[in-house]
């Protein structure tokens, strides 16, 4: 389609601009560069590969917005391989700026504002040396749920434990529990077996 056609190559214009001020010729982050008219897999990467160039994520989200439309994508098959790639990088930053981003322009659906973290902290695993930086994004986790399961998946189990007993949640203090034995977090395996216990006694 026409449509596509034109889509294309503007994109190829903005890819040059971006790679020419990065001093870049892009071999190592869009590698074979992708177009429009590859399969979806390939859309998804130059999709990724956008974010990873651009001098904004707003400027990025510009051309991902019009892809979106142009190919009927979801915004969670395009935005969740974006935030896997961010995640990898343990760029917080950007991951904040791809939010707002994603508010700004109507996604205002909080399942995929919540997947969105949940997929970048998970690439990102335990991060020692940014963990005030992770420990926000988790907290603007709206689910309960997903933010007890991200906060285990990066071993902080105190944080986990602390909304599981907010919410009643004995299942999940079992698990938290079961995790920190595994991982060797002392206090945290005593503080939830006395809250078991004491909520068994209650029972």
């Amino acid at each position: 389609t026409t449509g596509k056609i034109d889509l294309q190559l503007e994109l190829t214009r903005y890819i040059f601009v971006q790679l020419k001020r990065l001093n870049n010729n892009g071999s190592n982050i869009l590698v074979n560069c992708p177009t429009l008219f590859d399969g979806k897999e390939s859309v998804i990467k130059l999709i990724t590969g956008l974010i990873t160039i651009s001098d904004t994520i707003a400027n990025a989200l510009n051309f991902i917005n019009k892809i979106i439309n142009a190919m009927n994508f979801t915004p969670t098959e395009v935005f969740v391989p974006c935030a896997e790639q961010i995640g990898k990088r343990r760029d917080y930053r950007s991951l904040q700026q791809l939010l707002q981003s994603i508010r700004e322009n109507g996604y205002t659906d909080n399942k995929l504002h919540d997947d969105i973290i949940e997929t970048c902290v998970r690439q990102s695993g335990s991060d020692v040396e940014q963990s005030r930086e992770q420990d926000t994004l988790i907290q603007m986790i709206k689910n309960d749920d997903t933010r007890i399961n991200v906060y285990m998946a990066v071993g902080k189990l105190r944080a986990a434990y602390l909304i599981a007993i907010r919410l009643g949640r004995e299942d999940k203090v079992h698990s938290i529990r079961d995790d920190a034995q595994k991982s060797g977090q002392t206090a945290v395996y005593d503080i939830c077996k006395k809250w078991l216990e004491n909520r068994a006694s209650e029972q």
